[in-house]
């Protein structure tokens, strides 16, 4: 909650009609209740599964509830490889508690890559654990080729390894074809990432300003 309250603050001043609110990527870390990942790959934990999965929720309906006091709320859902099932169960969950409201719509299907249209420009979401990078930009044209013809900037938002990447590919001069990038992430290093040397990632919120006509106007990043 001090990443969504800390990015509010920092996107005072823009007139915000839309939200987009990416849900999952790992949200509950383990899928059963060995404290193991999809794969069975064991991980350090805070508690029990069952106590993950009631704050999960509880911090998303805070999040939604939020972030609608702004403008309406698209909440779309990246299946990711620690919490494969849970998480798609989280997504569900989340989607019956909002059931009535007018104001909020839900993309949790099970398909890995997700986009949405936001008036020139074309999102695409995925945990970063799917196809490889350099084959997301003919994907998103690929699969989405009358949403490609429609837009003018393009992005993908992935998530996954925790620190910051950024890569531009061109499709004609003056105009971004694809930006793909990883997010930073809240999470501090466990023990596995302490021994295998992959500290020192800054701890962060990130979000974007898309202009409808101009795409991604401004960066947002809440440090703790």
């Amino acid at each position: 909650m001090d990443g969504i309250h800390g990015l509010i603050d920092k996107a005072q001043g823009f007139q915000i009609e839309k939200v987009l609110f990416c849900i999952g990527n790992d949200v509950l870390h383990i899928d059963n209740v060995y404290s193991t990942t999809t794969k069975g790959t064991p991980q350090d934990t805070d508690g029990k599964w069952w106590e993950h999965y009631e704050l999960a929720l509880a911090l998303y309906v805070e999040c939604i509830e939020t972030l609608r006091k702004i403008a309406p709320v698209d909440v779309v859902h990246s299946m990711s490889n620690h919490d494969y099932q849970s998480g798609f169960h989280l997504a569900h969950t989340l989607q019956a508690w909002f059931r009535k409201a007018k104001d909020i719509t839900f993309d949790v299907t099970v398909a890995h890559r997700k986009y949405y249209k936001y008036g020139t420009s074309l999102i695409g979401l995925e945990h970063g654990d799917g196809a490889k990078m350099d084959n997301l930009p003919l994907l998103m044209a690929q699969e989405k080729p009358q949403m490609w013809a429609n837009t003018k900037t393009r992005y993908w938002y992935l998530h996954h390894i925790h620190h910051k990447v950024k890569h531009k590919w061109r499709d004609a001069k003056d105009f971004i074809g694809v930006t793909v990038e990883y997010m930073r992430s809240p999470s501090a290093a466990d023990s596995w990432h302490a021994r295998k040397g992959f500290t020192g990632a800054p701890k962060a919120c990130e979000g974007f300003v898309h202009h409808k006509e101009l795409g991604q106007v401004a960066r947002l990043t809440h440090f703790f």
